[in-house]
């Protein structure tokens, strides 16, 4: 047993929430001119508190599956927790299986729209929140199963 890896045993399923809103950068002009630029989207990211493992990494908020919940159960209880927010899941993105030291992961990404009654976003459970314009997440240091997702997202908002 000498030679097992250190933490490999049974698979962490997490639910994360992907939320997306466009913004459209708009100058003020006298008269008023159309937008030069198209809409483009937002990301929110949260960093994980210093304490927890990849404590100052941020994330794509999320957490564990409890047992018999739903994936976008789970996403929507998720984002909840950590930053206040009510959020309807919109779509999947391909999950992404991922082997840590310390955990082997399976990550199951889904794109989320705040609900119309959903507060604004709270740091409860996080250390802080961004909203994120999608071609900046590259300048973020998030932990390593969340550049397969990332890389999805662009290719799936472009």
């Amino acid at each position: 047993m000498a030679n097992t890896p250190p933490n490999h045993g049974s698979l962490v399923e997490v639910g994360l929430g992907i939320v997306v809103r466009q913004y459209t950068n708009i100058t003020r002009t006298n008269p008023p001119v159309a937008p030069h630029h198209p809409p483009t989207h937002q990301i929110l990211i949260t960093k994980r508190p210093t304490h927890t493992v990849f404590g100052g990494y941020w994330e794509l908020p999320g957490g564990k599956l409890d047992p018999g919940e739903a994936i976008d159960d789970c996403v929507a209880r998720e984002l909840f927790e950590e930053v206040g927010i009510k959020v309807r899941v919109i779509g999947a993105l391909p999950e992404v299986v991922h082997r840590y030291d310390h955990a082997h992961v399976r990550l199951h990404p889904r794109l989320c729209a705040l609900t119309p009654d959903s507060p604004d976003p709270q740091p409860l459970h996080v250390d802080r929140f961004e909203w994120c314009a999608l071609d900046q997440l590259v300048e973020y240091e998030f932990p390593p199963a969340n550049n397969a997702i990332i890389d999805a997202l662009r290719a799936h908002l472009a």
